[in-house]
């Protein structure tokens, strides 16, 4: 099964395969909403929209297609590359796909079918010397990967490792989860200086509305050792 999430005048309909019930098989909506909200402040209209909360002044928040142009971007468990697919296509220096090892050739396969330059590489969470060799990058992307509390600290030491002062976070957590955002946020409180907005949006047309968190900060000064 394909299903085609994210289009607009000049940018490209992006059709992600559905490659089983695994957890990197599967499209979350997390990866949606980076993707959507990356496009809106690129100036591209997504074709499935997210309400922001009446509170929420995101746009200045997030890297403008000329600021994304000049990143580094990487995506920790990047599952069928949703977000991923989307900086790519907007135009970022070099995009970096990761997830386990069994995931990646599916997840290859998804970004030569959309002719998208995207680098795919295994990495698991909390291994610090994988990670090293990948980093420092400039733009990490966590969609939907903050789900289990055990591995919100070997996510926080990977994060360490692939970042430097000023590297930016963007996570986005479906509040589908038995973790909380706040729980999220306190883990990564000492690396990243986040701001917290919520959006609403669905899947598909007709699904039924879902609650994202979105954390957006940059690493602090004192985090890189």
């Amino acid at each position: 099964e394909s299903r085609s999430f994210l289009c607009g005048e000049g940018f490209p309909v992006l059709d992600f395969p559905s490659a089983g019930r695994n957890v990197y098989g599967c499209h979350w909506p997390g990866g949606q909403a980076i993707a959507e909200l990356l496009c809106e402040a690129a100036g591209v209209r997504p074709k499935l929209h997210l309400e922001a909360a009446p509170n929420a002044s995101f746009s200045s928040s997030l890297p403008s297609r000329e600021v994304l142009s000049k990143l580094r971007v990487l995506e920790l468990g990047a599952g069928l590359g949703v977000a991923s697919a989307a900086v790519a296509s907007l135009g970022a220096e070099e995009v970096i796909a990761t997830d386990v090892a069994e995931a990646i050739a599916g997840l290859q396969r998804v970004m030569d079918e959309n002719s998208l330059k995207v680098r795919t590489e295994a990495l698991l969470w909390g291994d610090e010397d994988a990670a090293a060799a990948l980093g420092p990058v400039d733009l990490v992307l966590m969609a939907d990967v903050t789900y289990q509390r055990p591995l919100l600290g070997e996510l926080r030491r990977t994060l360490q490792r692939l970042s430097r002062p000023s590297t930016k976070v963007i996570i986005a957590h479906t509040d589908i989860f038995e973790v909380k955002a706040s729980e999220v946020m306190q883990v990564f409180d000492e690396k990243v200086e986040f701001e917290h907005f919520s959006v609403v949006g669905r899947l598909k047309p007709g699904a039924e509305d879902l609650k994202v968190d979105i954390m957006i900060g940059r690493v602090r000064e004192s985090a890189e050792s």
